[in-house]
C-alpha cells in the first residue's frame, strides 16, 4: 500500500482545518462515498454507508491506530426548566452512551 500521506484527503467542511491538510472539504456524506469510490481519496465514512451495495465494492478499509478526531455532539433546547420527557430521555441516552462525556 502507498504511502497515505500522498493521497487527497476527503472530509466534512464543519471539521476543524487541522484535520485536512489536502483535499476536498464536503458536506454531503455520500458524494464523499462516490468521489472516495472513484478514487478522489481517503474519507472517514460511516459503517452503514460502505457496508452497503453502493460502495462496498469500491472501497478498502482502512486501519487507523487512533481516532481521527473527537466528534462535538450538542444537544439545544429552549431551557431546561421544561424540557419534554422525550427529549430529557434522548439526553440521558447520550449521556450514558457516551460514558458521561456530555457537559450539562
Amino acid at each position: 500500500m502507498q504511502d497515505l500521506s500522498e493521497h487527497e484527503v476527503l472530509t466534512y467542511t464543519f471539521y476543524p482545518e487541522s484535520h485536512a491538510t489536502q483535499g476536498w472539504r464536503l458536506n454531503n456524506t455520500l458524494l464523499m462515498g462516490l468521489l472516495a469510490s472513484e478514487g478522489a481519496g481517503i474519507a472517514l465514512l460511516p459503517a452503514l454507508l460502505v457496508e452497503g451495495e453502493r460502495f462496498g465494492a469500491d472501497l478498502v478499509r482502512l486501519e487507523l491506530e487512533a481516532s481521527p478526531f473527537a466528534p462535538i455532539l450538542y444537544a439545544v433546547s429552549a431551557g431546561r426548566r421544561h424540557l419534554t420527557a422525550r427529549v430529557r430521555s434522548f439526553v440521558e441516552y447520550l449521556r450514558e452512551t457516551l460514558g458521561g462525556s456530555l457537559e450539562a
